[in-house]
């Protein structure tokens, strides 16, 4: 029997928390409809890699929503659930990162993502990106990174998430990663030097009927860990910020995710 896989959910004045040992993450609208929805969503990413989960909440709403949804899983109430609150500005505040971008190129029912071809990340697939310049903005950067990587123009970017990425007993610098999507461009991809882009067919329309075929479909298993938590996300253009502590071999220790349903900032520059 597989290992059965524990989480807690806690309602709080219509805030969904969903923590264990290893994730924090939290469902941050003013509409509990769409924070139901956004926990939905997640529910299916843990299920998809771990299939035995262990819920327990200390919503009798929560328990209703996922009765018929998760059938085989285990769902448990206790409304005496305590939870730490976590705050993440506290967390990233005294910490120096270097700024990057990542922007995700999409065409209807189609999404675009690289093989890393050298240097960090080798093998990986991604979206396309890099560091930004002191003499540039961070949309400057993103549109640069892509051209260079696979030769696209890009024209307008949506500005969808903000990550943060910490590497433990590592020389690898902490990380501010600022998340595109694009799907105003022009010319078709090309490989070069850096990445080798490829096509991969999503639905034009993301519904938690076909979340799972999506889960099946990209590559996760050759893109970086984190990938899976948020990627769902990004495709639906639902704002989130997360930040994510990795070890030495770039394995994912734990992680704070937060989604949200107004836009986030995007500053004009990059961090030092």
């Amino acid at each position: 029997m597989d290992k059965i896989y524990n989480v807690n959910i806690i309602n709080k004045n219509n805030i969904i928390y969903l923590q264990n040992e290893f994730m924090f993450v939290s469902f941050k609208s003013k509409n509990f409809s769409n924070n139901i929805n956004n926990l939905l969503i997640f529910l299916y990413i843990l299920e998809h890699l771990n299939p035995n989960l262990n819920i327990t909440t200390n919503s009798e709403l929560i328990i209703n929503q996922m009765m018929d949804i998760f059938p085989n899983n285990i769902l448990m109430l206790n409304q005496e659930l305590k939870f730490s609150t976590i705050k993440f500005h506290d967390l990233i505040q005294p910490m120096i990162f270097k700024t990057y971008t990542l922007t995700f190129i999409k065409n209807k029912d189609k999404i675009l993502l690289g093989k890393k071809k050298r240097g960090f990340g080798k093998d990986y697939y991604n979206g396309f990106g890099g560091k930004v310049q002191s003499n540039e903005t961070i949309q400057q950067a993103a549109k640069r990174e892509i051209f260079e990587e696979c030769k696209l123009i890009a024209n307008n970017l949506y500005f969808t998430g903000k990550l943060y990425f910490s590497f433990v007993d590592s020389n690898n610098p902490n990380i501010e990663g600022y998340v595109f999507t694009c799907n105003d461009f022009i010319n078709e991809p090309k490989e070069t030097e850096e990445m080798q882009p490829q096509w991969f067919m999503i639905p034009e329309q993301i519904t938690k009927e076909n979340i799972k075929n999506i889960l099946i479909a990209l590559p996760f298993d050759k893109m970086w860990e984190d990938d899976i938590y948020w990627f769902i996300y990004m495709l639906k253009s639902i704002f989130f910020k997360g930040y994510f502590i990795l070890d030495n071999k770039n394995q994912l220790k734990n992680f704070i995710l937060e989604i949200y349903d107004k836009p986030l900032i995007c500053k004009g520059n990059a961090s030092s």
